[in-house]
């Protein structure tokens, strides 16, 4: 979108390092249009604010170096590069830290398929094979499968919704393992039983709805509000 040109062509004459990141670059790489694009920049929070004075800016996560721009009403999430720090809570990083690289970032998220960057005139930029997954269907996760999971416990469910919506299938060494699962609360059940929405679901969680019991299957994969 013109908006999104637009808000990197204000980082580049501005001499700044700006690329779309996440989400955004695995739908384009798959063909699909993106519903939303993040950004991640070597600008600081405040860089980002002198840079867009004047516009719409919401600090919507600044502690950790997120602020969102309404750019032409289009809201893009504007993140540094950052490194986080432990997980003590299994969900948040305790502490981030501002990074000046762009292979600092990537290498701290969940997935290879998440963990790719584009700018228009660089291209792509992928430290971790994750073009090379998306062609293979596959979802790997980024370095240590155990690190990661344990630093959120939500990736799994993440897992399992990738899995089902886009059909396709996390390698062994990245499965989820028992010991990797959140504990209740916190809205999990919800995230669990959403995961497991796509219509149909893919390849991957057919096999694992098998493998249910009858009654947990009524629970996770009925679309209804009652199960018959």
């Amino acid at each position: 979108p013109e908006e999104v040109l637009r808000t990197m062509r204000r980082f580049d004459a501005a001499g700044g390092e700006v690329y779309l990141v996440g989400g955004c670059v695995r739908d384009l790489l798959r063909g699909v249009t993106p519903h939303d694009y993040d950004m991640t920049t070597a600008a600081l929070p405040d860089e980002v604010h002198r840079l867009f004075a004047g516009e719409k800016l919401i600090d919507t996560g600044i502690r950790h170096g997120t602020v969102t721009l309404l750019a032409g009403g289009m809201p893009l999430e504007i993140t540094t590069y950052r490194i986080d720090g432990g997980y003590r809570d299994n969900r948040h990083p305790d502490a981030v830290t501002f990074a000046t690289g762009l292979r600092e970032d990537v290498i701290r998220r969940d997935f290879t398929m998440n963990a790719i960057a584009y700018h228009p005139a660089r291209g792509i930029v992928d430290y971790t094979g994750g073009a090379a997954d998306i062609a293979a269907r596959c979802i790997r996760a980024v370095g240590e499968p155990g690190r990661r999971f344990r630093e959120d416990a939500l990736r799994v469910l993440r897992a399992f919704r990738f899995a089902a919506t886009l059909d396709f299938s996390p390698l062994r060494r990245g499965a989820t393992r028992r010991s990797f699962l959140p504990s209740p609360g916190n809205g999990y059940g919800k995230r669990w039983r959403n995961c497991f929405a796509a219509s149909p679901p893919g390849g991957f969680c057919r096999e694992r709805q098998r493998r249910l019991p009858l009654r947990c299957r009524g629970f996770l994969f009925c679309r209804k509000r009652r199960c018959s």
